[in-house]
């Protein structure tokens, strides 16, 4: 059996190639080609001369990419419509079965079209647009409208799916339900072997330097509090700017911090200047974007805290794997977040204040430090690959199951009407 399996993210195309610098790794892909034959990937693919250091090929035996126009924005998108949905119709006819990741347009244009063909259908909910495009988040004259109507198609989307997988316990299924839905699970997306966690050496090495801090060697100018953030600067929603400002608040305090952010985007340059204006662009590292895996691990490793304060979060797997290493962790009161992390390591979105009150808390109570990371570490043990595959496996095996059963009435149906004819 072929999966149809819509994807959010941008592609790059050399040739006949595809090429992702965080979503070409093969273990991603075998959750879903341990159940079906072959898997499609649709999404939008840029043409390039050549592939650049750290990116990784896609399309591989079993593997098939399916490239639509790469717009940006509505009104790209509006000029290459009649296009877009051609091709998406077009290979709807190729597949058997269909995983739609909510949410994403190129998803709901293929949710509508499977309903209109009465073809069940399965989603994935890893966001929440709502929370995307809250008001902080997203600075547009049409932010209002495309968060009403983002919303509004992600809820459609899972109120149709005959099966549906949240990656959180309780958040995305509060705000959209399946209510049709043959067989629900909630289970991270996150992907997270063996070698994600950190070791005892590892854990007592962080946990010894926080020791110090109240004793012989306290932070300095020289050796800060290292904080660390990963994630996109294409867009608010990440908060960098709030972090930005809750860094300068640490530094005015008196307390010496070094923030290194982690990701690229059309919003770097803007951080930069921000970073400037609060007198802190020294005690700022902008990384650009970073390997997945072993190069981001070392980041965190050597970091003191991992802070993830989103305006909106389904699950974040790289809070997961901050918590993997035993990492000390403040996140926002949003999404998944709150399902991992205790109330006190908490902050309300947009608030640099409480992220900076938090740093200082817990670089002057060493003593709770190795508690937290210790409890981090506990936590993500619960997502350990060989705890979540199978649950994952179950999951499509019961998909799979409702595609086949759709299958044999319908041939039932054919056979039954040839033999009246």
């Amino acid at each position: 059996m072929k999966v149809l399996i819509n994807c959010q993210a941008r592609f790059s195309q050399v040739g006949d190639e595809f090429y992702s610098h965080n979503l070409g790794t093969f273990p991603l892909w075998m959750r879903y080609l341990d159940v079906f034959d072959e898997i499609g990937i649709v999404a939008r693919a840029y043409p390039c001369d050549a592939p650049r250091d750290g990116w990784s090929k896609v399309n591989q035996p079993r593997i098939s990419m399916h490239p639509i126009p790469a717009y940006h924005g509505p009104w790209q998108y509006l000029r290459q419509a009649g296009r877009i949905q051609r091709i998406l119709k077009q290979t709807i006819q190729e597949y058997d079965a269909f995983l739609l990741r909510v949410p994403d347009h190129i998803g709901w244009l293929i949710s509508r079209e499977l309903r209109r063909q009465r073809i069940p259908y399965g989603v994935e909910v890893v966001g929440d647009p709502w929370g995307v495009l809250a008001p902080k988040a997203i600075r547009c004259f049409g932010r209002p409208y495309f968060r009403w109507a983002l919303y509004r198609r992600s809820y459609l989307m899972c109120a149709g799916a005959a099966a549906s997988l949240y990656v959180t316990n309780r958040a995305l299924q509060q705000r959209y339900p399946s209510p049709r839905a043959q067989v629900t699970l909630g289970c991270s997306d996150v992907f997270l072997p063996p070698e994600a966690f950190a070791d005892d050496q590892c854990r007592s090495m962080k946990q010894n330097r926080w020791a110090a801090w109240s004793t012989a060697t306290p932070p300095t100018d020289e050796d800060p509090v290292r904080l660390l953030f990963v994630g996109t600067l294409n867009t608010m929603v990440k908060a960098p700017d709030i972090l930005l400002r809750a860094a300068a608040l640490c530094r005015q305090r008196g307390l010496p911090v070094h923030l290194t952010m982690v990701g690229d985007g059309i919003r770097r340059i803007e951080m930069e200047q921000l970073a400037a204006r609060l007198g802190i662009r020294h005690s700022v590292d902008f990384k650009g974007l970073i390997p997945s895996g072993e190069p981001v691990r070392k980041l965190i490793d050597a970091a003191d805290i991992f802070l993830l304060v989103s305006y909106s979060e389904g699950q974040s797997r790289v809070l997961l794997e901050a918590m993997a290493r035993g990492s000390i962790c403040i996140g926002s009161d949003v999404g998944g977040i709150v399902e991992l992390l205790d109330r006190e390591d908490r902050v309300r979105p947009g608030s640099p204040d409480e992220i900076a009150d938090r740093v200082q808390q817990w670089v002057t109570s060493p003593g709770l430090l190795r508690e937290k990371s210790e409890r981090n570490h506990a936590t993500a043990q619960g997502f350990r690959d060989d705890v979540l595959i199978p649950k994952r496996r179950a999951f499509y095996e019961t998909y799979k199951q409702i595609v086949s059963q759709r299958h044999e009435r319908r041939a039932a149906c054919r056979s039954s009407k040839s033999r009246a004819a």
